[in-house]
């Protein structure tokens, strides 16, 4: 979540609560003409209000005291201690993801399934150690990335090398530190790998990546 001053556009706005509580809903809810905001909490506590939670939520609109609250903390005073704009994780939610899926999973009958975090969505590294307690591991794009999940406590073993602009050494660093497995995205890079296997004298998992050519659908800079 983010907190900041009035000078956000309203756009702003529309767009996070889009994302946060569904395209229709974000359409009732932000129906009305912009109005000037001595902040965004304002708009969080007269627009959304109880509409935004959902089951288990960690995030919620405590009618008591008119605040917005992250695991029992006051976003309101969470910005007068820390100021704005400022970024608020809440542990419990990432764990409820966590264990939800894997759960899921479990159901479904995948046992020896890894779940692995996206670093590049967000590499803080209290997010990844949060994730990797949980048995997590991650799925990273680059060598800055294999550091801060080896740093966090990810088990190399549970490490994907995903990505399209791995540099040589970069993958030598990853073979040295015995990752899962590297996603690979070409013939060149396939042949690259081999030769710093044999090199490092070591064996080396990876898995291919293929086009099929079916039309996803999405936005044409995002379609893989």
């Amino acid at each position: 979540m983010v907190a900041e001053s009035k000078d956000r556009p309203i756009q702003w706005y529309t767009r996070y609560f889009r994302k946060r509580i569904g395209v229709a809903r974000a359409r009732a809810l932000l129906r009305f003409r912009p109005l000037p905001l001595a902040r965004p909490l304002d708009l969080v506590r007269t627009r959304v209000q109880v509409s935004m939670i959902r089951k288990k939520t960690q995030i919620a609109y405590r009618a008591s005291n008119d605040h917005l609250c992250v695991e029992q903390q006051s976003v309101e005073d969470l910005c007068g201690e820390f100021g704005t704009p400022l970024y608020i994780y809440s542990a419990a939610e990432i764990r409820n993801a966590y264990q939800e899926l894997s759960r899921g999973l479990q159901k479904a009958g995948v046992e020896r399934a890894v779940i692995c975090y996206a670093v590049k969505a967000n590499s803080n590294l209290a997010i990844i150690e949060c994730l990797a307690r949980e048995g997590a591991g991650a799925d990273i794009v680059s060598g800055g990335e294999l550091v801060r999940a080896l740093r966090a406590g990810v088990k190399p073993e549970k490490i994907l090398f995903s990505g399209v602009g791995k540099t040589p050494e970069e993958m030598a660093d990853a073979i040295r530190a015995g990752i899962r497995s590297f996603n690979v995205e070409s013939l060149a890079e396939a042949q690259l790998l081999e030769s710093l296997a044999r090199r490092l004298k070591k064996q080396v998992n990876f898995t291919l990546r293929f086009n099929p050519d079916v039309d996803a659908k999405t936005h044409p800079y995002i379609s893989t």
